[in-house]
């Protein structure tokens, strides 16, 4: 930890801020009113495969744990932007299938998997931060207050992890 703080966080840092400061701006799209009070923002990056969204998708909305108020936003990270219209017709039509409301983050350029991560946290209103690939498919409906009551079982998981947030 020291060494981090001390010689690779100085030398990393003007280096992630000139790489930052030429992102391009990202454009958000919702499918539906936004998850009242989510528990869990569940950040899923996508880059040129898009084959598992439908049934991972499809899981999720027959997962009552997943809608509704304290349930999970479904936050989308496309960072392949040719895919753009591609995905957004896709996604409309799941939408109408499904009405589970979804938020889309738009890279304009490949910025990488922790950028699309970053990206999709900066927009994130859930107590608790999932990422999740596009190719895991929940086998179960409840799958995920099983991970959310694992955290909140730990305090000293719960309190590393608001220091790992608040830490600069």
């Amino acid at each position: 930890q020291a060494a981090l703080e001390s010689c690779i966080a100085p030398a990393a840092a003007p280096l992630h801020a000139a790489l930052v400061s030429n992102l391009a701006a990202n454009e958000i799209v919702r499918y539906g009113a936004p998850v009242a009070g989510p528990a869990v923002s569940v950040i899923i990056p996508l880059y040129r495969n898009l084959e598992f969204l439908r049934f991972q998708l499809a899981a999720f909305a027959i997962d009552p744990a997943m809608n509704g108020a304290g349930g999970a936003e479904i936050i989308l990270v496309l960072d392949s932007p040719e895919q753009r219209a591609e995905l957004q017709h896709y996604l409309h039509g799941l939408f109408g299938l499904y009405g589970m409301p979804l938020t889309l983050v738009v890279h304009a350029a490949n910025h990488g998997y922790s950028s699309a991560n970053n990206s999709g946290a900066a927009v994130a209103r859930g107590r608790h931060l999932l990422f999740l690939n596009s190719d895991v498919i929940p086998d179960r409906p409840g799958w995920l207050p099983l991970l959310t009551a694992g955290l909140e079982a730990s305090p000293e998981t719960v309190s590393q992890l608001a220091w790992n947030v608040a830490a600069p």
